[in-house]
């Protein structure tokens, strides 16, 4: 069975879940946007938005999607709400 890190390693690079993870990504990180930053984004005050944190709010949906379904893809959860590991070589 390959490991937590493997795992992730292999969703961040697959393709199709690339475009999944940049996907999740580009739509929660632009509500987020909107949310925190909407008075600079609307008014197009381009000067008042904080690069660094508008960046940032892309990368963390990116990350949490790309490590959820690395570490969350070998387990499944049983009908009494307990969790097996599944023993699936790719």
């Amino acid at each position: 069975m390959k490991s937590s890190m493997a795992q992730l390693t292999a969703q961040i690079f697959d393709r199709n879940n690339l475009f999944k993870h940049m996907r999740t990504s580009m739509f929660v990180g632009t509500v987020l946007n909107i949310i925190n930053q909407g008075q600079h984004i609307i008014s197009l005050d381009f000067g008042g938005i904080d690069y660094f944190k508008f960046i940032l709010t892309f990368l963390v949906p990116f990350a949490v999607s790309a490590y959820a379904a690395g570490t969350v893809g070998n387990k499944k959860v049983n009908s009494d709400n307990s969790v097996a590991t599944l023993d699936v070589e790719k």
